[in-house]
């Protein structure tokens, strides 16, 4: 049975440098396909004026693993190495770019290999539960940015209301009716549900909130270098349209790192604030960024948790 759980393991770290040497070429294919003007956009003044929104994206990369970390600690009681957890997290997370927007969170399943304490299905459910708490967070940003606009739309568009309604009726009574077998799957996996767990989710939302918040200000500088205009009065627009366009690009099936969907949102949402080729070219920049910040965290790690 040991042994069968070594093979398991060795599995699973292949699999996992699989994926990471086809996430690198699908990086750089979507890189190179940018329609962008390379040395317009990336004149040596432009490139130092962005080198701050590198460093922020950066930090916020090599930081996003915490909500995952403090939901499965919440839930589990154990004590698990927040270094490993950013090295799995890191590694993971330029998975996503590969068409299918699941293989990021299948590369996670290698913390099991590393912990002792952590199985797959403890990976899985604080996966999940992250992937909620980003949702939720995503839509606080989105309603608090976009306000009475958001507000405008529900009212003009009963059905969605409706469907949300529905969803959540629906997710509330599977779990009533199938507590019983909900509960009894947690307990046998060691994992607990308690006022530790709902204050682990609620950091998890705070810290996604504040993610969110920080894309915005991303994009709005981006935007401002690009343009020579200011947007301070526009940040809560800005920041709450980054929100949605990044929660419609998360929730789109098959677009890989949301790519194509959200910039499309930011342009729709953002058009009437600037120029159309500056609302055009911004996201496309602050996703050059973001590429670029994924694997500048990932080979740190790499450097940085090589004895962990």
């Amino acid at each position: 049975m040991q042994t069968d759980k070594r093979d398991w393991k060795k599995i699973l770290k292949i699999v996992g440098n699989v994926l990471v040497i086809i996430s690198i070429v699908f990086l750089a294919k979507r890189i190179i396909n940018m329609d962008i003007d390379y040395r317009e956009v990336f004149s040596a003044w432009n490139v130092l004026r962005l080198l701050p929104v590198l460093l922020i994206a950066v930090v916020q990369i090599m930081t996003s693993f915490f909500p995952w970390w403090i939901i499965t600690i919440s839930m589990t009681g154990f004590r698990v190495s927040p270094c490993k957890m950013c090295k799995s997290f890191t590694k993971a997370n330029i998975m996503k770019y590969i068409p299918g927007n699941v293989f990021q969170y299948v590369g996670r399943a290698e913390l099991a290999e590393k912990d002792k304490n952590i199985t797959v299905p403890i990976v899985a459910i604080g996966v999940i539960l992250e992937s909620i708490s980003m949702v939720i967070a995503a839509l606080i940003i989105g309603f608090w940015g976009l306000g009475s606009y958001a507000l405008s739309v529900l009212e003009n568009n009963k059905v969605i209301i409706l469907v949300l309604v529905i969803i959540i009726v629906a997710c509330l009574a599977a779990l009533y009716i199938f507590r019983g077998r909900i509960g009894g799957f947690l307990e046998e996996k060691n994992i607990f549900i308690s006022w530790k767990l709902a204050a682990g989710f609620g950091m998890a939302v705070l810290y996604f909130s504040l993610s969110h918040m920080a894309g915005g200000v991303m994009l709005s500088l981006i935007m401002q270098i690009l343009s020579g205009q200011k947007y301070i009065q526009s940040i809560r627009l800005i920041a709450g349209s980054f929100a949605i366009g990044w929660v419609t690009g998360y929730l789109t099936p098959g677009a890989s790192g949301g790519i194509g969907v959200r910039e499309t949102i930011l342009f729709l949402l953002l058009s009437n604030i600037t120029d159309s080729e500056v609302v055009l070219l911004s996201p496309l920049v602050l996703r050059f960024i973001n590429i670029l910040s994924d694997l500048i965290s990932y080979c740190l790690m790499r450097v940085i948790g090589r004895k962990v």
